[in-house]
């Protein structure tokens, strides 16, 4: 709620571009919430981090399933406060096909342009389901103002200093009893 858009708003104004998830009013970046993608980790080797902003495909969700509390027990080492299971539309048993393209402009930069697609078939007792999401985004076009000592009153543009790509493939096989699952997360992000 309100903490969250303070400390939002704090990071913000330093130019920092660390937003992440907050769960029960704590922190939950740095490995203590478990994102999966239809089961699979999305979570990032290094720091066990998950970045958001333009990072998924928010048109190829079916729905989200929450674990709140400790979950390491079941889950691992990154399900400190809870598990998040993003569950997509191409993973369904039904027949899917989706194609959305997105564009959104703030004041002086574009905002976002995005494309995704999801596809999902049967063939007797296989199943295949493809899902793929390409995008870019600005997160501001504000005037950063920096008040560093040595340089006081700073300012400058924040239109294409603070940008985010996303590539995401999602692909996933299943006949009879086994299952399997491919997925592509390729995402930058530059900051001033």
């Amino acid at each position: 709620g309100a903490h969250a858009r303070l400390r939002a708003a704090r990071l913000l104004q330093r130019g920092q571009a660390d937003l992440s998830i907050g769960i029960r009013g704590n922190w939950a970046h740095e490995g203590k919430v478990l994102i999966l993608w239809d089961g699979q980790s999305l979570n990032e080797s290094l720091y066990s981090t998950v970045q958001l902003g333009n990072h998924y495909p928010v048109d190829l969700i079916e729905r989200i399933e929450i674990v709140r509390g400790p979950g390491s027990a079941v889950y691992g080492d990154m399900a400190e406060l809870g598990v998040i299971n993003i569950v997509s539309r191409a993973s369904r048993e039904a027949k899917t096909a989706l194609a959305t393209a997105s564009f959104g402009w703030m004041a002086d930069a574009p905002g976002h342009q995005n494309v995704a697609m999801a596809i999902n078939d049967r063939f007797g007792s296989r199943s295949l389901d493809i899902s793929l999401f390409a995008g870019s985004a600005n997160r501001s076009d504000r005037t950063m103002t920096d008040f560093h000592p040595e340089n006081p009153f700073h300012s400058f543009s924040m239109a294409n200093q603070e940008t985010m790509g996303s590539f995401f493939v999602n692909i996933g096989f299943r006949q009879g009893g086994f299952a399997s699952r491919l997925i592509v997360d390729k995402y930058r992000l530059t900051d001033r």
